[in-house]
């Protein structure tokens, strides 16, 4: 079962889509919840890279990233990109400074594990 939420950040120009999206399978160490039951505090969009701007190249990246018991992202790493390469430091760098509410389980914050999808698109976005 895959729940997906879109949420479109864009602050004029380029629009960075970030979609979430259950991760499926992983072990049994792996605290995978609901992807909406992880509210962001800080969820800036990435920065465009100038040269993929320049070129008017669109993609995707798919982040697996760790919330830790602080609501920090403690790890990032891409799982599959296209174009593959182009958009890649700009996502794992975003994913990074982003903050949550710590998840918590009876009472106690853990380390949850989340997979989002991070659109590059260069369509104006209507306001």
């Amino acid at each position: 079962s895959n729940l997906s939420i879109t949420s479109l950040l864009a602050e004029g120009g380029a629009g960075v889509a970030i979609g979430q999206t259950l991760v499926a399978g992983g072990g049994d160490d792996l605290n995978v919840m609901m992807a909406d039951d992880l509210i962001p505090l800080s969820m800036l969009p990435p920065q465009y890279p100038p040269g993929a701007r320049q070129q008017r190249v669109e993609g995707w990246v798919d982040v697996v990233f760790a919330v830790n018991e602080r609501g920090l992202v403690s790890d990032a790493q891409v799982v599959e990109s296209e174009p593959p390469g182009t958009f890649d430091q700009a996502a794992t760098d975003a994913a990074l400074r982003w903050r949550f509410r710590p998840v918590q389980v009876d009472g106690e914050a853990i380390t949850v594990f989340r997979q989002i999808r991070i659109n590059f698109s260069l369509e104006q976005s209507s306001q």
